[in-house]
């Protein structure tokens, strides 16, 4: 029997789930990325980083991310998990708005 597809509101619950298990996000600092960008390239900038434990869940959760059109890099391993980043600003952005609930004043 095939699964149902997946909503957008099933999708966010899905991502909720896997950053609350291991994510965190990265933001530019943008004092730093002043100071450094002429003399040397400062590199950092917008991210969020999921850890995932096998390809179940990897798959679920590019499954939830590509609902919500997100489209995040490629997985590499980091000791015995593999982390799925997903970078840019305006993804970041989203994230916080639609997973975290975090809102922009004003």
């Amino acid at each position: 029997m095939k699964k149902a597809p997946m909503k957008r509101r099933g999708a966010i619950r899905i991502i909720k789930k896997y950053y609350r298990k291991g994510g965190r996000i990265r933001h530019r600092i943008h004092e730093r990325f002043l100071r450094e960008s002429k003399k040397q390239k400062y590199k950092k900038g917008f991210e969020i980083r999921i850890n995932i434990a096998n390809d179940t869940e990897y798959q679920e959760l590019i499954q939830a991310l590509s609902i919500c059109d997100i489209k995040p890099g490629r997985p590499y391993a980091h000791h015995t998990r593999w982390v799925l980043p997903i970078y840019g600003k305006k993804q970041v952005e989203w994230f916080e708005e639609e997973i975290l609930q975090i809102r922009e004043p004003g």
